[in-house]
């Protein structure tokens, strides 16, 4: 004689049920199941272009002997810049360009603000500066272009240790001069130095 009651079909049908699943628990957690989850994220490469905007950038440099009218240094880099415009912007397509000013101190105000009125070039920290801010901030830089006179006078390091750092890392240095080395003034001193001395 059963000294339990009788169970019923939905009973029975729930306790089946309960038993699955609870087979399947144990199933599930012998399999260790991984939960994966994938996010792509596109690194953009970073190009760095550094203007010179000394005071020695507004200087005005004896004529090359072409039909260009006599500009000063800052007035050849910007048209350097406006020649290039279209390229630039293709190259923002794919990679980030960013823009920097310098003379003493590191400035990204774009191009609208040369001014070519720093008193002295920090063009070695400039460069230094403009590459370890990048790579602090997670950016990859592939490329620095620096236009410039090639003038330094403030510098901390010097400009072939800063150079160096960027070949270390494998990032290329551009540089591109602007100006002569014979300023207008001096041209007429070079042909007649008795009279000038």
């Amino acid at each position: 004689r059963s000294s339990t009651r009788p169970i019923g079909r939905a009973e029975r049908t729930i306790l089946t049920l309960f038993r699955c699943l609870a087979i399947l628990g144990i199933l599930v957690f012998i399999a260790r199941p991984v939960l994966r989850w994938s996010r792509i994220i596109e690194e953009r490469n970073t190009i760095l272009v550094l203007l010179d905007d000394s005071r020695s950038m507004g200087i005005r440099d004896a004529h090359s002997g072409d039909d260009q009218p006599i500009q000063t240094r800052m007035e050849r880099l910007r048209g350097i810049l406006m020649e290039n415009e279209v390229t630039l912007d293709r190259l923002r397509l794919v990679q980030d360009v960013q823009i920097a000013n310098f003379d003493t101190e590191l400035r990204y105000t774009g191009t609208s603000d040369l001014k070519a009125g720093g008193r002295y070039t920090a063009l070695a920290q400039a460069v230094h500066n403009a590459w370890a801010q990048a790579v602090q901030t997670g950016r990859r830089v592939t490329g620095v272009l620096l236009l410039s006179d090639g003038g330094e006078n403030f510098s901390a390091i010097n400009p072939l240790t800063a150079a160096d750092e960027l070949a270390h890392a494998g990032v290329a240095l551009w540089a591109v001069g602007m100006g002569s080395e014979l300023p207008i003034g001096r041209a007429s001193c070079r042909e007649r130095v008795s009279e000038c001395v």
